[in-house]
């Protein structure tokens, strides 16, 4: 495969060809701006697939994901896990990215430094965001600006804008709110990615009475979805602080979302003093009128001054266990395995097909 800049895949030109073992990361993506200053171009990557390169070969500066918020801001983008990920960026639920969970990425800016970014790197994690990341893409992206230039590659230029939105186009969390405007099968697939994301996604009218919710939020609200709608948001979750039904009339009054909100206090179905990160956006009608509703997407964050040790230690003991009862108990050969291919868990119906016991498979390719 060629880029739109005659750079082939493997030239190993702008990014380093050990980006991945000196990072710890598992995809690194290079883009640059497009002449006009609207569109990125993927001009280098390593460990992204052919066909996923080949989507991400031209995609807008506008898109609602982290490497374009880098080079459209200015910012060094960092989310810490895939529900962090989620949080500030919820498309991404329903885009076709590589299969990672934390992610950093850094603006390109000019090697001349007039003050303008020419484009933006990325760095994608299995897990979380390892320490110093951020400055070491920050690093990475100054040497592959030099190395743009020194390669004489076209590309835009523009100032960095901090993101100021006024009513979002459309996103998969705003088209709750809409009438269906797509196939039955987008809509569809719409509502079963939502419907099963590992973050709470929940929507409430201008009254902030709920309109639905998703299955994580019924969780953490500790009531069925169905239970939710209609109710207000002080009657399901009453021990929030007054302050948060404020803030969430700020977005239907001004229009604009607020991003990574953290509120602290309990819920019915998490009782204790908890730290909930958020982003609430606006959900527009068919009708310029304003907003007819506001689209919540939040999950808890394991803080050391809300949530003790010894509880976060519990509840990943309950989960383990629950995860070795369901390997040893399925009635069909099952195994889990680390980035490395090694065994981490096998039940016996799979250690009988390959004719060894379970203690010699772990830790074993």
């Amino acid at each position: 495969m060629t880029y739109r800049t005659g750079l082939a895949v493997g030239d190993g030109e702008l990014l380093p060809s050990d980006v991945l073992r000196r990072t710890g990361a598992e995809v690194a993506v290079l883009v640059l701006l497009d002449p006009g200053g609207t569109q990125l171009d993927l001009v280098d990557q390593v460990g992204m697939v052919p066909e996923l390169a080949e989507t991400w070969a031209r995609f807008p500066l506008a898109a609602p994901v982290g490497i374009s918020r880098a080079a459209r801001t200015g910012e060094v983008i960092e989310a810490d896990s895939f529900r962090d990920r989620l949080i500030r960026f919820p498309a991404t639920a329903s885009l076709p990215t590589a299969d990672v969970e934390g992610l950093v990425a850094a603006p390109l800016w000019h090697p001349g430094a007039d003050g303008t970014i020419i484009g933006a790197i990325s760095l994608g994690f299995r897990g979380v965001v390892p320490p110093g990341t951020a400055s070491a893409a920050t690093t990475l992206a100054a040497t592959a600006a030099r190395r743009v230039r020194a390669a004489g590659l076209r590309h835009g230029a523009r100032r960095p804008v901090a993101d100021e939105p006024g009513p979002p186009g459309p996103s998969p969390v705003a088209a709750l709110g809409r009438a269906p405007t797509g196939t039955a099968i987008d809509q569809a697939l719409l509502a079963t990615v939502l419907l099963h994301l590992p973050v709470g996604v929940s929507v409430l009218d201008r009254d902030l009475r709920f309109v639905t919710v998703n299955q994580r939020a019924a969780e953490i609200n500790g009531r069925p979805a169905a239970d939710h709608v209609g109710r207000h948001l002080r009657e399901v979750l009453p021990d929030l602080p007054e302050s948060f039904a404020g803030q969430l009339r700020q977005v239907l009054d001004t229009g604009r979302p607020i991003v990574n909100l953290d509120v602290v206090g309990a819920t019915p179905g998490r009782p204790g003093r908890r730290r909930w990160r958020g982003s609430y956006y606006p959900v527009h009608g068919a009708t310029p009128v304003g907003p007819v509703g506001v689209a919540a997407v939040f999950d808890e964050v394991a803080d050391r001054a809300t949530l003790g040790v010894e509880q976060v230690t519990a509840e990943r003991a309950t989960m383990l266990t629950a995860l070795d009862t369901l390997v040893e108990n399925a009635p069909i050969g099952v195994a889990l395995l680390d980035t490395d291919l090694r065994y981490l868990r096998i039940n016996a119906v799979l250690a009988e097909w390959d004719g060894h016991p379970v203690a010699d498979h772990l830790g074993r390719r």
